[in-house]
């Protein structure tokens, strides 16, 4: 059986009622019967002596409570979509590391060719410094020779 139900008209401030749209309420009559459910409760209580403690006490009607949560959970969707718009796509990013990887061999197989090279621009100095160092030893030889006592051009022993 419906229990019976008496409309209340009844005019708010503005900034009141956006308080009220933030605590998650989107009816009307649902924040009504919540405060006035919180005021009767508040008022028993008093009555009673079992006021609760903690300043600017809430009722939480079950009512109230889904609402919180379902406010909580399109806060919480709301900042998952923005995450998800700002993740990078696995598509993208599989090949961004092959490519990275492929760098990475090109660069080990540049940084080998490389110490060949070294090595062998090494191994050209040295021979060069070793042919110069003939030639010197011959310029001496000649240089130490008698000047005067050349073999006549017809001996070749």
């Amino acid at each position: 059986m419906t229990e019976e139900k008496r409309k209340v008209n009844s005019w708010v401030p503005v900034s009141l009622w956006e308080k009220v749209e933030k605590l998650g309420y989107n009816s009307p009559t649902r924040a009504v019967c919540d405060g006035l459910e919180l005021l009767v409760s508040g008022h028993n209580m008093e009555a009673s002596g079992h006021q609760s403690d903690i300043p600017g006490y809430v009722l939480d009607t079950p009512g109230h409570i889904m609402d919180t949560e379902i406010q909580a959970l399109k806060v919480e969707i709301e900042r998952l979509n923005i995450s998800l718009r700002e993740a990078p796509d696995p598509v993208e990013l599989a090949q961004l590391r092959a490519r990275y990887e492929e760098k990475d061999k090109q660069i080990d197989e540049k940084n080998r060719h490389l110490e060949t090279l070294k090595t062998e621009l090494g191994n050209t100095q040295e021979t060069h410094r070793n042919y110069m160092m003939q030639m010197q030893t011959l310029i001496n030889q000649k240089s130490i020779e008698a000047p005067g006592s050349k073999k006549p051009w017809w001996r070749f022993w």
